[in-house]
């Protein structure tokens, strides 16, 4: 008489995809990791306005010299009228 042993059946139609998935919801609790380094190493970013002349004193149509700071330091621009306090400068044109 043959005796037979158990063995389950593994469900694996889905493994890869649930192997997959696992590791996207890695990479997306990291998303504040791949912002700062999307903002250290790409040449276009946000800077910060930290001086420009009293806007009291400004004629509308006058070209101002505003002073940003960002990730790869400090930026002089020409602005006309009043300098914004965030913008979005592109480096590689310098």
């Amino acid at each position: 008489m043959k005796t037979y042993v158990y063995k389950p059946v593994l469900f694996r139609r889905y493994q890869r995809l649930a192997l997959a998935l696992r590791g996207l919801a890695g990479l997306v609790a990291l998303w504040p990791l791949f912002i700062v380094l999307w903002a250290i190493f790409s040449p276009v970013g946000p800077h910060v306005l930290i001086e420009s002349p009293d806007p009291r004193h400004i004629h509308p149509k006058a070209q101002v010299i505003c002073t940003y700071v960002g990730f790869h330091g400090r930026v002089e621009l020409l602005h006309r009228g009043g300098c914004p306090f965030i913008t979005v400068i592109d480096r590689r044109g310098e």
